[in-house]
């Protein structure tokens, strides 16, 4: 879907819409969440972000489908992992989660595929 917005999309919101499109397609059950936390906000909304609870690092998406959960944090393949980001995903894996980064759309889609067929 092109528009007069698409010019502004980033490598990395490209990536993202490649492989959103590959869960909806080899994966029509399953829910994804996208956080976002890009971009720019006045203070108050700044202000409230940070009141309910958004923080810094979240990863891109969270997939869920039959009662797995994976957070995966998208990336070109020269993108780089922020200290946030890298903070975020040792926190989820610590957890009990699993956690893991994309490195390009063959990356990601091997790591939903590994995930989820199990």
């Amino acid at each position: 879907m092109a528009n007069g917005y698409e010019k502004y999309l980033t490598m990395e919101d490209r990536l993202q819409r490649s492989v959103i499109t590959y869960i909806k397609v080899k994966y029509p059950k399953a829910t994804y969440i996208h956080s976002p936390n890009e971009g720019k906000r006045t203070t108050f909304e700044r202000y409230k972000a940070k009141v309910l609870g958004t923080r810094s690092g979240v990863p891109d998406l969270q997939i869920l489908l039959n009662g797995k959960t994976l957070f995966l944090e998208l990336k070109t393949e020269s993108g780089k992992l922020s200290p946030n980001q890298k903070a975020y995903l040792e926190e989820l894996k610590n957890n009990g989660f699993v956690a893991e980064v994309g490195w390009g759309f063959d990356d990601a889609a091997m790591k939903i595929d590994n995930f989820f067929k199990n």
